[in-house]
């Protein structure tokens, strides 16, 4: 049997004993909603940070009052960038 073979059959072993009983969460947008309502507020409890709405984030942009930073990886902002705001690199 060539190594490359028997490496695949050991993970594929280790993978199986590593999930077993594992049943994946449900990915229902209800599930997905409660999911990220959790990871803000244990964002929250660990940072003071103010949350702003939508409409109030806009008013800020165009009035000048706020600066925006958009703190993700260059490659993140590549596919998306937020309107308005400046990159790690350029703060």
């Amino acid at each position: 049997m060539q190594f490359k073979s028997v490496m695949m059959i050991l993970w594929a072993a280790m993978l199986a004993q590593a999930l077993n009983g594992f049943t994946a969460p449900a990915t229902t947008d209800a599930n997905k909603k409660l999911r990220i309502e959790a990871m803000i507020a244990q964002f929250e409890s660990k940072f003071n940070v103010p949350q702003i709405d939508a409409i109030s984030a806009i008013k800020m942009m165009s009035d000048e009052s706020a600066l925006f930073l958009d703190a993700r990886e260059d490659k993140e902002i590549a596919v998306s960038k937020i309107s308005g705001a400046i990159s790690k690199r350029e703060f």
